[in-house]
């Protein structure tokens, strides 16, 4: 039975968020990256190639393979396939749009296919949205707790707007999390586990290689030493301990060692991933700028974006109190994350909105967050209340603004710490303006198009019907019984 109640409550939490994220849905392209990553499988599906002829003409640049990972452009892979079946006649889902003539095509930007295609984007936060509800229970949080938790990263975090652009951080952040949900899930740690845990990490280092410094390196030490402590470090591994070893590994290295034959055939090097390790500087005054640029730029800065990182620190002691393991490979995601890409000359993601790098780490500063609360209530609860509902609904407006508006931005070095240059304030200008709301249904009755209309009532008609279910069961919880699930492993 509280396994069906479970999946009743993954289901709405689905639901709700991917509600939301349609009612905020554009239907096109936002960068350089996500044009590429998309046009790319069509030169992979239907002309089975690594090189793209005729090139992608964007600026003043001529691309003919892509620098950009594979792991999204695999995605897109059956999404193409499944459209170019269902509309043979429209040479769009085959062909990628050329003008070398035009430096800013516009069928790159805006065009069917990936307009049908881009209903991942949404569909991949809101499956992400409901794992950090499985992982806030394994970690032992109420259910109050975990729906709070899910919610607050699927509704009130980045997260939910970039379930509307083109980049690859959303896939990253449901493959690793699904990793961690996986490999924590259950005491006894079966082979199958271990093979999904090793599956999903190599996909998320397929999808941004970087992930194997951010959680490969993380993930190995925590298996291994599970599976060592767990028989005494002086004991032979049992064989049932070796076949989840093999398990966690064979997925992990043939995912890998794809990678590295893609870097083979597209750049002509194993180790080659078309940017240069120049791009990083590991100088202390270089990392130092990016770090101040990461956590507390008013442009980029995650403390900015998702104030409740703040009561994430309080939460750490709590989640190295219930696993030590989650609490290790946790504080190495975030922290590696945050130190990596501050060293990555580009530590502002180019023209993008708020901390575009950081999305993967946000399910894990949401859950600390949430516990952080539990700490602060400790000594008040009126006066942690006060603080968690304040910067909850500071982070909910700065992400309300990226939904509505077309935030993307370029900003130099030199701006960053400019509060004015900041989208959560200068963003606003146009908010008694609707024509310059980005939303798809707000431009098609603009286009003189009332079906558009359909959208908004239908989409608010069954989020209202989402916001009675939440009412009905934060209102009911605290007569329930709390168990807490089996993932849940104080030490």
């Amino acid at each position: 039975m509280t396994g069906l109640r479970s999946i009743k409550h993954m289901t709405l939490i689905f639901i709700t968020c991917l509600l939301t994220y349609m009612l905020f849905w554009s239907g096109r392209h936002y960068s350089i990256d996500g044009i590429v990553m998309f046009e790319y499988a069509k030169t992979l599906l239907f002309q089975r190639s690594f090189l793209i002829d005729p090139p992608i003409f964007w600026a003043n640049l001529e691309i003919r393979t892509s620098v950009w990972s594979l792991g999204l452009t695999l995605v897109y892979l059956p999404i193409l396939a499944m459209l170019s079946s269902l509309f043979p006649g429209n040479m769009l889902f085959r062909q990628i749009p050329n003008d070398p003539h035009n430096p800013y095509h516009p069928l790159l930007l805006e065009n069917t296919p990936y307009r049908y295609a881009s209903l991942i984007h949404p569909v991949l936060t809101a499956l992400t949205a409901t794992l950090v509800y499985v992982l806030s229970r394994q970690l032992g949080l109420s259910k109050k707790g975990a729906w709070a938790a899910a919610l607050i990263f699927g509704l009130a975090s980045p997260a939910a707007t970039y379930a509307k652009y083109d980049f690859a951080q959303p896939l990253v952040s449901l493959l690793l999390l699904v990793a961690i949900v996986s490999y924590n899930g259950s005491c006894t740690q079966t082979v199958f586990r271990h093979f999904v845990t090793g599956l999903m990490l190599g996909l998320a280092i397929i999808t941004r290689p970087e992930m194997a410094v951010i959680a490969g390196i993380p993930f190995c030490i925590v298996v291994f030493w599970d599976q060592i402590h767990k028989n005494g470090i002086n004991r032979p591994l049992r064989r049932r301990q070796k076949l989840s070893l093999m398990g966690f590994m064979l997925p992990l290295i043939a995912c890998v060692l794809t990678l590295l034959m893609a870097n083979l055939l597209r750049f002509g090097s194993l180790f080659s991933t078309g940017f240069s390790s120049a791009d990083f500087n590991f100088k202390s005054g270089s990392i130092l700028e990016g770090l101040i640029g990461t956590v507390v730029s008013p442009v980029r800065g995650i403390l900015f974006f998702f104030p409740l990182s703040l009561l994430a620190i309080l939460g750490t002691t709590q989640i190295y109190r219930r696993n030590r393991s989650m609490g290790f490979l946790v504080s190495w995601i975030i922290l590696v994350s945050i130190l990596l890409y501050a060293s990555w000359s580009e530590w502002g993601g180019g023209r993008s909105w708020g901390p575009r790098f950081l999305v993967p780490i946000l399910p894990y500063l949401t859950v600390l967050a949430v516990l952080g609360y539990g700490v602060l209530g400790l000594r008040s609860r009126a006066v942690s209340t006060a603080v968690f509902c304040t910067l909850l609904a500071l982070g909910w407006t700065a992400n309300l603004q990226g939904q509505l508006f077309d935030s993307m931005m370029y900003v130099t070095k030199e701006a960053m710490l400019h509060l004015p240059s900041s989208p959560i304030l200068s963003g606003w200008a146009t908010l008694t303006a609707p024509l310059s709301f980005d939303i798809f249904w707000i431009k098609k009755i603009a286009n003189g198009q009332p079906l558009g209309l359909l959208f908004p009532a239908i989409l608010l008609t069954l989020l209202g019907m989402c916001a009675y279910a939440w009412f009905r069961l934060f209102l009911n919880a605290d007569q329930e019984c709390e168990v807490p699930d089996s993932g849940a492993q104080p030490s």
